[in-house]
């Protein structure tokens, strides 16, 4: 097994580092295969607000490509902060040694037991954090996944203040285990539910999850800080602007 630090440094950081690129592993190997449609023009517009109405497919419908088509651009986020292209990852399928825990480790990696259909993830950059690494994902999960998902979490917090999580490594015949210290409640005021999710490393490196749920998407907002204090959350702001869009497509009812 590799200790955490390894962990970080083979997994981590593509994740939200390696903008650009889609190469094998990707979220095209977990598309449905479905070509693309009108969508991008209209849902990549700044300021789509949560209320208009689109031609396009119900979320069950979505594929990794229409999911990209709604990301955030610069204009639609506030002053200072930046997209700065796809950052791609293998799956780690992450397992928790306490089983009840299992929805955090869900929740980190959006992989494994959370099998979304669809899922892409955006690396952002902030002046006011530049020691931290920020990104946001899309994840389409089957069925009512999404809301199970954050149900499991929020009751399983009480019980899971420290857990030992297993990944797969990419080095061949490999893995890594990590322990985590967890702390969570309630997340922004969005979306159909929120959670928010902090996780600590023993001073290695610290991560901060906020969670919202549109219908069938999860929006994860992920912040990453290495050797230093617990970062912040992706602002309200931030996370509002990119809840917005997706909810300019999946029209959930409110």
């Amino acid at each position: 097994m590799r200790p955490a630090r390894g962990r970080f440094a083979a997994a981590l950081v593509p994740l939200l580092l390696a903008a650009g690129a889609c190469g094998p592993g990707s979220d095209d190997a977990r598309d449905s295969g479905h070509g693309s449609n009108s969508l991008g023009a209209a849902a990549s517009s700044a300021g789509v607000p949560s209320n208009v109405a689109s031609d396009a497919p119900t979320g069950s419908e979505f594929t990794a490509e229409q999911l990209r088509a709604v990301w955030v651009v610069e204009g639609d986020l506030p002053k200072g902060w930046t997209p700065t292209g796809e950052a791609t990852r293998p799956a780690l399928n992450p397992k928790a040694a306490k089983p009840q825990c299992q929805p955090f480790a869900d929740l980190e990696d959006l992989s494994g037991a959370a099998a979304p259909k669809a899922v892409t993830h955006l690396a952002l950059e902030s002046k006011e954090t530049p020691g931290t690494i920020h990104s946001v994902s899309l994840a389409l999960l089957p069925g009512d996944n999404a809301a199970k998902a954050l149900e499991a979490a929020r009751k399983a917090l009480p019980s899971c203040g420290d857990f030992a999580e297993t990944t797969d490594d990419p080095a061949p015949e490999e893995s890594s285990t990590v322990e985590y210290a967890l702390t969570g409640g309630a997340g922004y005021d969005l979306g159909d539910d929120a959670l928010s999710l902090a996780f600590g490393t023993d001073g290695l490196y610290s991560i901060v999850v906020t969670v919202v749920r549109v219908g069938p998407v999860l929006v994860r907002g992920m912040s990453v800080n290495v050797f230093g204090p617990p970062p912040a959350a992706i602002p309200e702001a931030v996370m509002k602007a990119q809840v917005d869009k997706v909810a300019a497509i999946t029209r959930p009812a409110h």
